[in-house]
């Protein structure tokens, strides 16, 4: 069930991407950013909130957002343990936690009926574009 549902989320999360430039400097730089690991990490802890996994331990919880990233990534090593590490070692940053508060709210008011289809992660990678970097 678990794995199930993170794989439908990262399923999402691909379909979002879709709507950015791939394979461009700006979406290479994008998906090495602190707001993309941040908005990544809060849609899928907010699947694992949504599916009732129960205040899961840390070491658990770790575990599903590296397998979450992993099914993003299609097996990318190199791609999974970069953003596991951003989401052990930003958790106080702000920017990290902004992120991941707008991708965990926007999967659950998509799970909720809020909204028709979660476009966070796009509108984040054109904002990204439009500043100089």
């Amino acid at each position: 069930m678990i794995d199930e549902s993170l794989i439908r989320s990262a399923e999402m999360l691909k379909i979002q991407l879709m709507l950015c430039d791939v394979g461009t400097d700006e979406y290479n730089k994008f998906i090495k950013s602190t707001s993309f690991s941040g908005y990544v990490c809060g849609f899928f802890d907010a699947t694992v909130q949504h599916i009732g996994v129960e205040r899961p331990a840390d070491r658990q919880i770790t575990a599903l957002i590296t397998a979450g990233f992993y099914y993003l990534f299609q097996g990318d090593h190199e791609k999974t343990l970069h953003h596991t590490k951003i989401f052990l070692d930003r958790q106080d940053d702000d920017e990290y936690c902004k992120h991941r508060g707008i991708g965990g709210n926007e999967y659950l008011s998509f799970m909720r009926g809020e909204i028709e289809i979660p476009n966070g992660l796009a509108r984040m990678f054109h904002e990204f574009c439009a500043i100089d970097h």
